[in-house]
């Protein structure tokens, strides 16, 4: 139940917070309709990877294998994208012509390798853009969340280094998102829990959804002498499939017959985690909004006692 005084500040105020509908989306937010990122979880908007198909196993050189084809290296990218969600988005800056460069969130909702992004109308990167900047979007092993679990582990990869791991740019332009608004709302929330109090219709911010519509890939699987390096057809990275983590013949192919290596060991979701992460969720809701009434009720106190003051010195003068 809210506070009485939040009810006074909703009178008071007068206003009509849109943010409802983002408390709905969380109200929603149960073990079935919200789930944490789970290899079990496989429909369409759930972040899981399709199954890999058959994989040459004649590339293997090592534990980590090697590569040097379009092909392997499209579902590597795929892969990756898929994996993670955290991309620099790279604009020119309208004031001084300056490349500049700033992480923003992602997720691979629809399962396409074109991320899905939501933009805040007035942030610097986005302004750049309605200036005429072009756009690219940077994207390497270890871009999420630091509390997510993602497997690091790639064909040519070498884990814990940089350098020898994935890493693509694409450029492109942004479009607003066509898809199920809600749908989408509940997928990037997976990834970014506190990206909800920016949804479209936020009394904070104006933003709105876009996807980037991917125009040229270039790509940088690791070291060169394991991985392919160089442009990548659009058309055979978006037709890519991703490797599946789970899939026996892509550990096969990693690890050997090391096949019991998992990365996500002990990270099994039950029921009170989800319930767990929905509560605490909410609480980061209603901890935001909190702070907006707080901040509100002060500015209306300043204002009122303001008029006061103007009204009291306008008494002494008559």
């Amino acid at each position: 139940m809210v506070p009485t005084n939040f009810q006074a500040v909703f009178i008071k105020s007068n206003m009509k917070f849109a943010t409802l509908q983002t408390l709905f989306l969380l109200l929603a937010s149960t073990s079935t309709a919200f789930p944490l990122l789970s290899e079990n979880n496989q429909d369409q908007h759930s972040l899981s990877t399709t199954q890999s198909s058959d994989i040459d196993i004649q590339l293997i050189e090592s534990k980590s294998g090697s590569y040097h084809d379009v092909k392997t290296a499209a579902r590597v990218a795929r892969t990756l994208v898929h994996r993670e969600s955290l991309t620099n988005l790279n604009t020119i800056d309208f004031n001084s012509g300056y490349p500049v460069s700033f992480v923003e969130y992602y997720a691979d909702c629809d399962n396409d390798g074109k991320p899905i992004m939501l933009v805040v109308d007035m942030s610097s990167s986005n302004r750049n853009i309605e200036q005429g900047s072009k756009a690219s979007l940077s994207i390497n092993v270890g871009n999420h969340q630091i509390k997510d679990k993602v497997d690091p582990h790639y064909i040519g990869g070498i884990v814990g280094s940089t350098a020898g791991s994935p890493r693509v740019n694409f450029k492109g332009k942004f479009v607003d998102y066509e898809g199920s608004q809600t749908l989408v709302g509940a997928c990037f929330a997976k990834r970014h829990r506190d990206s909800v109090v920016w949804y479209p219709n936020n009394p904070i911010h104006s933003s709105h959804w876009s996807k980037f519509e991917i125009e040229e890939v270039y790509f940088v699987g690791g070291f060169g002498d394991r991985a392919y390096i160089g442009i990548l057809p659009v058309d055979e990275y978006l037709n890519a499939k991703t490797f599946d983590e789970d899939d026996e013949n892509y550990q096969k192919f990693l690890f050997g017959d090391e096949t019991e290596h998992q990365f996500n060991e002990g990270n099994d979701v039950n029921e009170s985690d989800e319930t767990s992460a929905t509560t605490s969720l909410l609480q980061s809701l209603f901890s935001s909004l909190k702070s907006a009434l707080n901040q509100i009720t002060k500015e209306a106190d300043v204002h009122a006692n303001g008029r006061r003051a103007h009204r009291s010195g306008c008494k002494e003068h008559m």
